[in-house]
């Protein structure tokens, strides 16, 4: 193992039962190795991660990439390409790993960890003063790349949680008690047959209402 580059004389001598000997020289050349590296993005609301290679290769050029998406999933891409696009049909975490191969045989290897989020944001919105038995209009302001199946609204004050299959408007709903509460809208939709869910929680402070009396 030679543990720097360079260019090496290597001698090796042979004798046979007869006591003959010979000796050989060769020239030995040690290529630095390449340092494998990626980068990768995703948008917003998007199953498909676009990896980018930085690798650095000193003694020569990358001639072989091999990307191994951590769903059972590989690709083998060849220079000039370095970047590879993938589609993850499901959430989670993912442990990515590049393997790259240069001209001279050398290789390397680089892993990360990536989290591929839902498609789908869920957001809401209410008015900036809400007083006890006053009405409340709460508007969803959740995204999604296809559409929304169903909205849950858990008010947080043991009231019935509401489910709507379909939201044409705002949605109404009184506090009869003063308090805070996390109020928690849950959107969600299928993609490639699995449910995927996403949870919007403020904390909505309810002011105690006057008592009116003449």
């Amino acid at each position: 193992t030679f543990t720097a580059v360079g260019f090496y004389t290597v001698r090796m001598d042979v004798t046979d039962i007869n006591g003959c000997s010979y000796t050989e020289h060769r020239q030995v050349q040690v290529h630095a190795l390449p340092q494998a590296s990626f980068t990768y993005t995703a948008g917003i609301c998007d199953s498909t991660m676009t990896f980018v290679s930085n690798s650095i290769d000193t003694a020569g050029a990358v001639a072989m990439y091999v990307w191994s998406y951590g769903d059972g999933v590989t690709d083998t891409i060849y220079a000039p390409d370095s970047t590879a696009t993938h589609k993850y049909m499901l959430t989670g975490t993912y442990g990515v790993a590049l393997h790259i191969v240069d001209i001279n045989g050398c290789e390397s290897d680089y892993s990360d960890t990536i989290e591929r989020s839902p498609c789908i944001i869920a957001d809401y919105s209410y008015s900036d003063t809400v007083c006890q038995n006053n009405t409340i209009l709460f508007t969803d302001r959740s995204t999604c790349n296809q559409p929304i199946e169903q909205w849950e609204w858990n008010w947080g004050d043991g009231s019935a949680v509401e489910t709507f299959d379909t939201l044409t408007g705002p949605v109404a709903h009184t506090f009869t008690q003063a308090g805070t509460f996390n109020v928690v809208l849950t959107v969600s939709t299928t993609m490639a047959t699995q449910t995927v869910s996403d949870n919007a929680v403020y904390n909505v402070t309810v002011l105690p209402g006057p008592l009116a009396g003449f």
